[in-house]
């Protein structure tokens, strides 16, 4: 009886082991099939299947932009569309910028917001002016957004701008605008804007 067990625990663990490397082999799918499968995945609440995904699409850069921007302009979809946001702020092209900036205007606020984090990850200059204007966004939650991004991007020329924000009368967008001039500042000090003077 204890063989048999041992003999079970064994083949338990081999296959835990193995099972990844299986996985793995798969047949090589195509941008547009990984990112029908992460909508699907998003649909029916399958995180760990959509988490997959996404780091597919980031694996494969360049090649992601364009399905990607195909399936945000065909889904009705806020989870959907907000995920595809979040996915192309990680992919480094480019290509990816513009787009970001203009789902700054869009429509449905968690998209806004997203889009603001997103550039923030990309750390471009590119949408500092886009991201000043967003401050201004009836939404806390995009206002707070922008702030952050502007942090992580730590352009001198957005410090003004912000300190009017400090006395926002939403508390998170408070904290988040007090992080990203103390980080602009530390980055003019000390970091890759030292001696930049604010315009």
């Amino acid at each position: 009886m204890k063989k048999n067990f041992c003999l079970f625990i064994i083949i338990v663990f081999a296959f835990l082991i193995l099972f990844p490397l299986f996985t793995e082999c798969e047949e090589e799918k195509t941008p547009a099939q990984v990112i029908e499968t992460m909508i699907k995945a998003i649909k029916e609440k399958n995180d760990p299947m959509r988490n997959r995904m996404y780091f597919k699409l980031r694996i494969m850069e360049g090649k992601s932009v364009d399905p990607l921007l195909k399936a945000y302009k065909e889904s009705s979809e806020k989870e959907v569309k907000e995920y595809i946001i979040y996915t192309l702020g990680w992919i480094f092209d480019e290509r990816v910028i513009p787009h970001l900036i203009g789902f700054l205007e869009e429509k449905e606020a968690g998209c806004r917001a997203t889009a603001a984090r997103a550039l923030g990850n990309q750390e471009t200059e590119k949408a500092v002016p886009a991201l000043i204007k967003t401050l201004d966004d009836k939404i806390p939650e995009v206002r707070r957004d922008a702030a952050f991004a502007l942090g992580l991007i730590a352009d001198p020329k957005s410090l003004p701008h912000l300190k009017k924000l400090l006395n926002d009368k939403n508390e998170l967008v408070r904290f988040f605008t007090k992080e990203a001039i103390e980080n602009i500042e530390w980055e003019m000090k000390y970091g890759k804007h030292k001696g930049k003077e604010t315009d």
